[in-house]
């Protein structure tokens, strides 16, 4: 007599696995983005803190400022990012001017 033995296989996945990994990898792209996106923050953070570092020496080139009064405008400039970026756009002749016209705006508050 044989006996009927019904198998206790499991039934082949249809594609979930393949799926997941599809999904894993959807997740790891947008990683790999917002991480770029997080160097970049902090390269650009880098760059605008170069430049606060910079600004005094620069100053300080100019000559014929009062040192207080340098201190002063750095301070102020240093303050706001559009400020700094604009101080180093503009010629060297044109400096001594921008630096006055900030020590004279904070001596306004």
């Amino acid at each position: 007599m044989i006996r009927n033995v019904s198998s206790k296989k499991r039934p082949q996945s249809d594609g979930g696995l393949f799926d997941l990994v599809v999904e894993m990898d959807k997740v790891g792209v947008t990683f790999q983005k917002i991480a770029e996106g997080v160097a970049m923050f902090f390269k650009t953070e880098a760059e605008c803190n170069d430049k606060k570092v910079s600004i005094f020496k620069e100053i300080t080139e100019i000559g014929n400022i009062p040192k207080d009064d340098m201190l002063v405008a750095s301070e102020y400039i240093i303050k706001e990012a559009h400020k700094v970026d604009f101080f180093f756009l503009l010629p060297k002749d044109s400096k001594k001017d921008y630096v006055l016209k900030q020590q004279l705006e904070c001596n306004l508050y």
